[in-house]
Parts: structure tokens; C-alpha cells; sequence
């Protein structure tokens, strides 16, 4: 792989001509490809596939092809995202109770990590680009779990809402990208060394924002994917000189390495390696003489909803035609730009309900609608878009191991394909 001769000359005056030929080495060799099972789904199906060195949550696939067009994945049995990706999520500690906000939290894979280990917790995940939350939105809905909510707005706004209201805050920063140059070598070629001080002046102000949500005792882990100081050392250096009250907590993350400008063994490293990608993590434990503030929702009103093909009990948030459901808590209280909160069920017609694909994911509604289990060869056939043989009339659901793909809808013989063309497997058939 071709690099920039300017990121070349970066590499060596930062890491020492070692590591960074180590670096320049591995830039060469395959991107790290790992997934992680979504625990109230499943368990991980796949016997041969070994866990990661760095995390034994995230296994490493022999098929990657398989991984990525599998019904597992299309159910949400488990979200594809490389190891070292995975680490500030560990880094973060988490307890089942905990309250977590996500301030920058598409694509989606931290967040519905953050969900496998806050079984009774909260989750705020947030993103400001409205395509991106789009997409964190859609993971949301095929990992089918009921505690997160989805806002889109600034980290400012959020700081200004929500301060001192969370155990654990993620800020997985935007960054220059440098530790995942391999994924992409023709933006590794256009790299500019301008772009890591634009880079850390907004990470700074990103980070301050993150800082003012957490409570006090709380834990603040801050994250980038890219390697120069200015973004990660510099940026923590700052933070620490502007509150001062506040500490690192040292990690001792499987094969990490020391930070430099003097931080050691407080802050974690990765570089581009054959079983990791770039990547930064520090973890800070937040002191500041300020009162907690707690998470409202609003009261758990159960009520018994009408589909006209079908009454499904819960409680339900109509906005316009469309309407939300949620099976064991009340909305969430906020005045923030909301996305999603609770599961898409679908949208109300003259004379019929379009039940949504989302609903089909639901971990908290899959026991109302009828269902028809699939060979493999029949899920693969789905998937593509087939219709499928059913004797059950109406909407239901097709499943594949016992994990819901998604609704078809039945005449007693044949069930029409209800799976969205934008998620469908673009082949026929695969081999098994």
C-alpha cells in the first residue's frame, strides 16, 4: 500500500523508525474483520470461529463472506466490527445498571455492545449527521432491544439538557483516520497534516461537552481512531490541565500499548497490526462538586392497541400515522430531537396497518405474531426476495434457528416477501 510521503514522515518522528516501518509493514496486510454475538438473540453458532487475543467478546470468522450475508446477520444475531473497535466499550467498565450516553455513536457498533452489558441500564446513543443516525437507527432495530434511545443533536445541546445525568459517557471522537488507513488507500494518499490540528481543536470542545453529562464519580472514555498526539495524547493533556480534579484510570487492555508525552501506561494504543486496527482509548474518572441528575421517563401507561388484524398490548407513542411501542417502560422524558424511542411498529392506514421491518426485530414483541420457520436454503431464498410457501394467512413472521428475518404476508398457501429491497442479499444462493 502506497502512502503519503508526508504521513510517512509523521510516523517516523513520532514512533521512532521501529514502529513505524511495523506500521507501514501492516498497512499491507488484510483489515481485521470480527463480529460480536447479540446475547438476548443468540449464541454464537459458528463452533470454528476463534474469539479475538484482544477481546473474547468478538470472534475472528473464517468466512467473512458467510459473516455478511448469513440470515444470523440479517436477524441481528450479531453485529460485524473489528477487535480493537470494540475496546473502548471495555474500557468504559460497565455495570448491568448503568446510565450511558454514546455522544457520537454511529455507525452503531459500541452502542449495541454497550446494550449486550447494561441488561437493567439506560442508553442515550446520539449522532448529529441525519444519514448517519439513519443508519444507527437501522442497527438499533435489528439488535431488537428495548433500552435506548436515539437523539439527534449537537454534543453543546446534550451537555445542556442532560449534565451530570450519566454513569458512564462514551465519546468515541471524529478524527483523521489514520488507524484505518488499510480500509481505504486512496484516502490514505490525500492524508494532510493541517487536518489533525482541525481534527483536535474540535475534540477538545467535543470532549468538554462529554465531561459536563457525567456524574460525578462517573467514567468519561474518550476514543479515536488515528495515531499522531495531537488528537490523543494532546487532546487529553488539555483536558486534564482545564480539570484538574479529574483522573486517568490506568487499562491494562489485552496487547495494548503505552501512550507517549508521558502518559504511559494510562492510556492505551493500538496500532495497525495482523489482529488490530488503529486506535486510542483513554479512560478519565470524573470528580466535580455538582448534584446528580436523573433520567426521566414518563409514566408506563399499558393500553391494548388496535391493528385491525390484531390487538398487541404495551405502550404505545402514535406521531401522526406512525406509531412507537415499548413493552416495559414509559417514553423517555427530554427535550431533545428524538429519532427513535422504542420499537417502529409501523403506520397507520385508512383500513389497514403497514406493520414496519423493525417490528419483525423486536426482542419485546416477537411473541405477538405467528411465525414459520425456514430451511436455510428457504432464508437464503427470502433474503433475495422470494416469496415462501405458508399455510398461515396475514402478516407473520419467517424465522430462520428460531430468530425472526423478517414478515410475509400469507393467502394460506404462498407468503409475499415483505423484507425491505434495500436490505436484500444481492445473490440467489450461497454456498452453505
Amino acid at each position: 500500500m502506497k502512502l503519503n510521503p508526508q504521513y510517512k514522515s509523521m510516523l517516523e518522528s513520532t514512533f521512532g523508525a521501529d514502529l513505524s516501518h511495523q506500521i507501514e509493514e501492516a498497512y499491507n496486510l488484510e483489515s481485521v474483520h470480527g463480529y460480536r454475538m447479540n446475547s438476548l438473540k443468540m449464541v454464537n453458532p459458528f463452533e470454528n470461529d476463534i474469539p479475538s487475543p484482544l477481546n473474547s467478546d468478538v470472534y475472528l470468522p473464517n468466512q467473512y463472506s458467510r459473516l455478511v450475508t448469513h440470515p444470523f446477520h440479517h436477524a441481528g444475531g450479531y453485529y460485524i466490527q473489528d477487535p480493537s473497535a470494540s475496546m473502548p466499550v471495555v474500557a468504559l467498565n460497565l455495570q448491568p445498571t448503568d446510565r450511558v450516553l454514546d455522544l457520537c455513536a454511529a455507525p452503531g457498533g459500541k452502542s449495541t455492545y454497550i446494550l449486550t452489558k447494561i441488561s437493567e441500564g439506560f442508553l442515550v446513543a446520539n449522532e448529529v449527521d441525519s444519514k448517519r443516525n439513519q443508519k444507527l437507527c437501522h442497527n438499533f432495530d435489528r439488535w431488537g432491544h428495548e433500552n435506548v434511545v436515539v437523539v439527534q443533536n449537537s454534543t453543546e445541546q446534550i451537555a445542556k439538557a442532560l449534565p451530570n445525568s450519566f454513569d458512564k459517557v462514551l465519546l468515541d471522537a471524529p478524527c483523521s483516520g489514520e488507524g484505518l488507513f488499510r480500509r481505504d488507500p486512496e484516502f490514505a494518499l490525500e492524508y494532510q497534516p493541517q487536518n489533525a490540528m482541525g481534527f483536535a481543536k474540535l475534540q477538545k470542545e467535543l470532549l468538554e461537552d462529554a465531561y459536563q453529562c457525567v456524574k460525578d464519580g462517573g467514567t468519561l472514555v474518550y476514543s479515536t481512531c488515528t495515531l499522531n498526539l495531537h488528537e490523543n495524547e494532546g487532546v487529553i493533556k488539555h483536558f486534564l490541565e482545564s480539570h484538574p480534579e479529574c483522573s486517568l484510570i490506568p487499562l491494562n487492555l489485552p496487547e495494548g500499548r503505552e501512550g507517549y508525552e508521558g502518559f504511559g501506561k494510562s492510556v492505551t494504543r493500538y496500532f495497525p497490526s495482523a489482529d488490530a486496527e488503529g486506535h486510542f482509548i483513554a479512560a478519565l474518572k470524573i470528580h466535580k462538586h455538582e448534584s446528580e441528575n436523573e433520567l426521566t421517563f414518563k409514566p408506563f401507561k399499558e393500553s391494548s392497541f388496535d391493528f385491525f388484524d390484531r390487538k398487541i398490548e404495551g405502550h404505545f407513542i402514535s406521531k401522526g400515522d406512525v406509531v412507537y411501542g415499548l413493552k416495559n417502560r414509559g417514553a423517555f422524558k427530554s427535550s431533545l430531537n428524538i429519532k427513535r424511542d422504542g420499537v417502529l411498529m409501523g403506520v397507520m392506514k385508512k383500513k389497514h396497518f403497514d406493520y414496519d421491518h423493525a417490528l419483525s426485530q423486536s426482542v419485546s414483541f416477537k411473541n405477538d405474531f405467528e411465525s414459520i420457520e425456514l430451511s436455510l436454503e428457504d432464508a437464503y431464498r427470502y433474503l433475495y426476495g422470494h416469496p415462501i410457501n405458508t399455510p398461515i394467512k396475514g402478516i407473520h413472521c419467517v424465522t430462520y434457528n428460531g430468530l425472526s428475518l423478517g414478515f410475509v404476508k400469507g393467502d394460506g398457501k404462498r407468503g409475499n416477501n415483505r423484507y425491505p429491497k434495500g436490505l436484500r442479499n444481492r445473490f440467489e444462493d450461497y454456498s452453505y
